[in-house]
């Protein structure tokens, strides 16, 4: 079972991208195999802390034709946490509004079969009718669409985001417009299969970009005005938000990125919003609530972390940027030795 975000982790998945040779683009190769490179560590950092890892397995490049839709560029099974909400003994399998994404579930299939058979309960949200293009989460809001990275788990009370806030990103394209609708998130309460409190981000996007929960009582963020009200009393460790790095912001500029990656795959990038989505210091997890793995190292977050006990250990996720991905999303917890407490005033 699972109910937190800092109990001692016993399971956890790591993703998994396509096999380079998959590929003919020399830059996207070399993604790929650096992106598995870091994987294979973040692999060993689990396994020497005692926990399980699972990997995704039939992840291959395949072109995907429906009679409502078609994607030549399937995103890899790189986030785990997106469509997966673990939450004590059950699964919930979710979906959102990118056909690209459509059936990214599957990637992962063979492992949440496995715990069902173990007990576990896993139940998949009803698939949506989609349109040929990312759908605008505030015009299909009775459809259920929902990122299970919108929710982070703190004891008896789930941490959730609004489903979208169109007046919030008026002036971001529609894939940054939130990650969900109302629909789908009334599926998730109906079905998260507990007697839970709900306590709001407010705002829209995924929670693990905005905040993390270190232990009962630290949290850490990087803007204060997002902290949830029942949860005021907790301190905070505040990290900064930094600028691109120039080494990417260059790769922006790149002639093969422009005609290549944002004509066939522009679903597969997200760096060139990345200010306004993933703040990367903030998605980290947590081995146990004195260990935590950071994306890089960080000298004032580990100071601050040290104060309050943690230790962090630095893992170079070397294409975060590319991917617009840090270590909570493409992780996904299974089990951690916890309870269901209530952690909240």
């Amino acid at each position: 079972m699972i109910w937190t975000e800092w109990g001692k982790l016993k399971e956890v998945v790591v993703g998994k991208v396509y096999d380079p040779d998959e590929v003919e683009s020399d830059f996207l190769k070399k993604v790929l195999e650096e992106t598995e490179e870091d994987f294979q560590v973040l692999n060993k950092i689990f396994k020497d802390a005692g926990a399980k890892v699972r990997r995704p397995d039939n992840v291959s490049l395949n072109e995907i034709k429906t009679n409502q839709w078609a994607t030549k560029y399937p995103l890899p099974a790189i986030c785990p946490r997106d469509f997966h909400i673990v939450y004590g003994n059950n699964i919930l399998s979710t979906i959102g509004g990118d056909p690209n994404r459509y059936l990214e579930s599957l990637f992962f299939y063979n492992i949440m079969n496995e715990k069902a058979n173990e007990g576990r309960n896993y139940i998949s949200m009803p698939k949506p009718l989609l349109p040929n293009h990312y759908a605008n989460y505030a015009d299909h809001d009775n459809m259920p669409l929902y990122h299970a990275a919108n929710i982070i788990k703190c004891g008896n009370t789930l941490i959730h985001s609004r489903p979208h806030d169109t007046q919030e990103y008026a002036d971001r394209p529609i894939n940054q417009k939130g990650r969900g609708t109302n629909a789908g998130f009334n599926w998730v309460k109906k079905n998260i299969g507990y007697d839970v409190n709900w306590a709001e981000v407010p705002a829209a996007g995924h929670v693990d970009g905005k905040m993390a929960l270190l232990k009962p009582g630290l949290l850490m963020i990087h803007d204060e005005s997002l902290v949830p009200k029942e949860m005021q009393d907790w301190d905070r460790i505040v990290v900064d938000k930094h600028e691109l790095p120039q080494h990417v912001k260059n790769r922006i500029r790149n002639d093969f990125y422009n005609e290549v990656i944002m004509k066939d795959m522009p679903h597969w990038v997200g760096f060139e919003y990345l200010p306004m989505e993933t703040i990367f210091d903030v998605n980290v997890v947590s081995i146990d609530e004195n260990t935590v793995i950071t994306n890089g190292y960080n000298k004032e977050i580990f100071n601050k972390c040290k104060k309050y006990g943690i230790e962090c250990i630095p893992f170079d996720f070397r294409h975060r940027f590319f991917w617009d991905c840090g270590i909570h999303c493409i992780t996904l917890d299974l089990a951690r030795d916890d309870k269901m407490e209530n952690f909240l005033s």
